[in-house]
């Protein structure tokens, strides 16, 4: 049974304060090798030194789990998190600034009213030999466009 801080066990002692009716899982006889998992279910964090050991020699692994070597990968890896957080923000940041661009908005206006009238333009005005050169144009608006979506949504 669920058995809360206060005492009362079941689901009404489970409806008072949230605070002094918290679950507190119990540590099971097969887990009971005095590592990181048993402080965790005792409620408290494992102590641990300067240099990251834990209380009873362990490691504290990437996902939890203690573990010999892999704890110094929690550390690479929050050095690699922080590095891929700067990098999205400096990236959110370019994306945003070319969205405000008032340049960057008139060439998209240009290239859209292109896309709309161009090929009329082109079939009405133009001689078969220019057809290539619309091409590549009509190609630059289906990349600007793409950068378009692809900034504004970032």
């Amino acid at each position: 049974p669920l058995v809360g801080r206060s005492g009362r066990a079941g689901a009404a002692g489970m409806l008072g304060d949230r605070a002094a009716d918290a679950v507190v899982p119990q540590p099971s006889a097969a887990s009971s090798n005095g590592g990181p998992r048993e402080h965790w279910a005792a409620g408290k964090s494992p102590k641990r030194s300067a240099s990251g050991h834990l209380q009873d020699g362990a490691r504290l692994g990437l996902f939890g789990g203690s573990g010999g070597a892999s704890g110094s990968s929690l550390s690479l890896a929050g050095r690699t998190e922080g590095w891929a957080k700067r990098r999205c923000d400096g990236l959110r940041a370019r994306s945003r600034a070319l969205c405000d661009s008032w340049r960057f908005c008139v060439l998209t206006t240009v290239l859209t009213i292109y896309a709309l009238f161009g090929d009329d333009f082109r079939l009405a005005m133009t001689h078969q030999a220019i057809d290539n050169l619309f091409n590549v144009i009509t190609m630059l608006c289906i990349i600007v466009f793409t950068v378009e979506i692809v900034a504004a949504s970032l």
